[in-house]
């Protein structure tokens, strides 16, 4: 059984993403996410069963904040305003625990282990722990997306392998 994960495919990302939210998704490869000092970000953790990280998701927040109010019904405009300010609001959180929750399946493929979500949080990018920045800059293995959420706009997500 392989220890490391194959990073998700943007056809696979994008067919998820689509059946969540509802809409429209294009997802396309990118440049890689590097948010700027002081930026908040969405990081999420996926565990394999002794609780170590094999894998993370970065984020801006307007991927958040689309993709969450484009589930929950909110205005383009009421979207824009969270990801500006730089603050999502719990109900927003939540539902992009539940994407990223969801997301997890992107990774469990039949010749790789189980990883399963652990954590979900905006924080600043200058507070992020040593193994987090340490992935940004030496990832295993790496996948970087632009993500188009029809009438909603543009974010960008970046998957690293541990």
């Amino acid at each position: 059984m392989s220890t490391t994960w194959d990073m998700p495919t943007p056809e696979a990302f994008e067919g998820m993403m689509a059946a969540l939210i509802g809409g429209e998704v294009q997802i396309s490869a990118s440049r890689p996410f590097r948010p700027a000092k002081g930026q908040n970000v969405v990081v999420a953790h996926f565990v394999k069963q002794d609780d170590t990280i094999g894998a993370i998701w970065f984020c801006d927040l307007a991927f958040i904040a689309m993709s969450s109010g484009r589930m929950l019904g909110l205005s383009k405009d009421q979207v824009a305003t969270e990801a500006e300010c730089g603050e999502l609001s719990e109900l927003t959180r939540e539902c992009g625990h539940e994407i990223a929750n969801v997301g997890s399946r992107l990774f469990n493929d039949s010749g790789s282990p189980h990883l399963r979500l652990s954590k979900f949080a905006c924080v600043p990018m200058d507070d992020l722990g040593t193994l987090e920045k340490g992935l940004l800059r030496m990832p295993k293995k790496r996948a970087d997306y632009t993500i188009s959420i029809a009438d909603y706009g543009e974010g960008h997500v970046s998957f690293l392998a541990a």
